[in-house]
């Protein structure tokens, strides 16, 4: 079995034959700036991937190593459940694979027995709709409904943790303070749903939700938990507003891209939610959008002529050469 070792302070992935201890006393072959080999006194043993994981990721990690220590320090029991990769079976005779979407910890409380605790690192975000300020964080449809079917399938309730990247300390790599956000699994699915049947009324493929913070409970302690929050139907309504106003805005932005640089359809969402302003002016221009929502926005713009699509072929804008 292999043997795999994440630093975050350092980024840093390592990857050993079977059971190794991390020792300084191996001998690093440096392959290029990000890649280096381990070797003993016989042969390679493993491998040191450097930079590897992404920002959101460690921040992440961070967020749950904030959990781990709260749990620990109140003396609650809990499992670590869930995992920092994903792993695929290629063979044809084996299909047991390692899925990403499983909650973090499992804990055992005295006030509310079993429950799935999932730890997201989320920023907060605030958007001005008329002559009011909302303020939110996203979700990802895949993320709710891989969660929900969870708590269907062992009957355990399934709780969100949402620790605010804005708290984050960068320079002590650590969240500044112990509070975070809470709500159930069952409140985010039963918005969801509400939201969903708007959008799809609408005719509105939307994959990323907008989490009102108003919907959820800031607190430092899982002891003080409450649950009775309701949904204002004006708040939905408002949702779909910002909603809808997301969606022309990061119009615009594919359309500006597609005018000012050259792009292929098969690159332009990766490249504004994850790309380096290094290589384009829209790197990372929608980083809170996924790539989902934004193929979406596309073939939307390509369905109603705004944007020509043609294999092979730089996206070009209509009317536009």
């Amino acid at each position: 079995m292999a043997n795999i070792i994440r630093n975050c302070e350092e980024n840093k992935l390592k990857i050993f034959k079977g059971f190794h201890k991390d020792h300084s006393e191996y001998e690093y072959l440096q392959v290029d700036q990000n890649i280096e080999f381990m070797k003993d006194r016989k042969r390679i043993i493993g491998i040191c991937l450097k930079n590897f994981f992404q920002k959101n990721e460690l921040l992440s990690y961070y967020a749950e190593d904030a959990i781990k220590k709260y749990l620990t320090k109140n003396k609650i029991n809990f499992m670590n459940t869930g995992l920092f990769f994903e792993a695929r079976d290629e063979s044809k005779s084996i299909s047991f694979d390692i899925d990403s979407q499983r909650p973090d910890f499992l804990i055992n409380s005295k006030n509310f027995g079993s429950t799935f605790l999932d730890v997201k690192a989320r920023r907060s975000l605030k958007k001005k709709l008329k002559d009011l300020e909302i303020d939110y964080f996203y979700l990802n449809e895949d993320e709710i409904l891989s969660l929900k079917t969870v708590q269907d399938k062992m009957a355990i309730p399934v709780w969100l943790i949402i620790k605010d990247i804005n708290d984050f300390d960068e320079e002590a790599k650590k969240y500044r303070h112990q509070k975070f956000y809470f709500t159930t699994l069952s409140a985010i699915y039963n918005y969801y749903s509400i939201l969903k049947r708007k959008f799809t009324k609408h005719k509105m493929n939307v994959f990323s939700y907008r989490i009102p913070i108003s919907i959820l409970y800031e607190t430092n302690s899982l002891d003080k938990i409450e649950f009775q929050k309701t949904l204002p139907g004006k708040l939905i309504d408002n949702m779909v507003e910002l909603t809808k106003l997301a969606i022309l805005e990061a119009e615009e932005i594919i359309k500006n891209y597609i005018r000012e640089e050259k792009v292929f359809k098969s690159y332009l969402a990766h490249n504004l939610v994850f790309g380096s302003k290094e290589h384009s002016k829209f790197g990372s221009a929608l980083p809170n959008f996924s790539v989902q929502d934004i193929n979406s926005i596309l073939w939307n713009l390509i369905d109603r002529g705004v944007v020509k699509y043609e294999k092979e072929k730089f996206l070009t804008l209509a009317k536009e050469k």
